[in-house]
């Protein structure tokens, strides 16, 4: 699991270190030897998703679910398994992110790292920041929804 968020600069290999306090979550020897990552194709967002080995597994039952028996499912798994890759872990605990990628989504130098329970996200600094200003009204609906008062506007949940 993934909580957090920790401002970082891409390097000029493109390297990125992950957050200690995100490694700890990353015990599976599996997932250990690095990430997938790639862009947020289903919700259309601009920052990249990284998911451990493990945690991909699932993502990946799931969208062959959710869209394998449509009629042009096959196209859209080639579009969310084109748009992503595997990306090591060095002894530095970097990854480095593939130029494709970073061009794909406009990523700067200056980057956020969220972590979003099963994921790590990564976005431009400006993006991070114009979207943190529209959550005014989150915490209010998050409280309403704990309390069990209901769920209308909300948009859903899917990756």
């Amino acid at each position: 699991m993934f909580f957090g968020e920790f401002q970082h600069t891409i390097d000029q290999k493109n390297r990125i270190v992950i957050p200690a306090k995100f490694r700890v979550f990353v015990s599976e020897k599996e997932d250990r030897k690095g990430f997938i990552i790639g862009l947020s194709v289903i919700r259309n967002e601009p920052c990249l998703y990284m998911y451990p080995y493990s945690g991909m597994r699932k993502v990946i039952e799931d969208v062959q679910r959710v869209i394998g028996s449509a009629p042009d499912g096959d196209d859209l798994l080639r579009l969310f398994s084109t748009n992503a890759e595997f990306v090591a872990i060095d002894s530095q605990s970097r990854i480095v992110i593939p130029q494709k990628l970073i061009d794909a989504v406009r990523l700067p130098k200056e980057v956020i790292l969220t972590g979003v329970i099963d994921r790590i996200e990564i976005w431009s600094a400006g993006d991070w920041l114009e979207r943190q200003k529209g959550h005014g009204g989150l915490k209010e609906r998050l409280i309403h929804l704990s309390r069990g008062e209901g769920t209308e506007g909300s948009s859903g949940r899917s990756n």
